[in-house]
């Protein structure tokens, strides 16, 4: 049987689908989002493409100093501040489960 890691932190909701999740040790902040994919699906011998809802883990790439006086900047929930790390996951408990098993290989 696997360990699974339990989180110490709670998710922190932005809006609805957008979530940020600091990793346990604080040294990492995940921004956890529901997204829509694109895919091909095959019927009658044609291709066509649908929206699939997935979610994604992101991963923040300014500092986040756990235990320091410091604040985050004021833009910092602007994208180009954040690295995509995980997509095509099905629920946002499995976004979740990758963004920590990336925080724990990250140590």
């Amino acid at each position: 049987m696997s360990e699974q890691q339990l989180r110490r932190y709670v998710l922190t909701k932005i809006e609805p689908g957008d979530y940020l999740l600091p990793s346990n040790d604080g040294r990492t902040l995940w921004r956890i989002k529901r997204s829509e994919e694109i895919e091909p699906v095959e019927r009658g011998g044609h291709t066509t493409m649908r929206r699939v809802p997935v979610w994604e883990a992101w991963r923040y790439m300014g500092i986040v100093a756990p235990h320091v006086d410091r604040r985050l900047p004021d833009d910092f929930l602007e994208w180009s501040e954040w690295e995509a790390c995980a997509s095509w996951c099905a629920t946002r408990a499995d976004a979740i489960r990758e963004a920590m098993r990336m925080s724990a290989r990250a140590t």
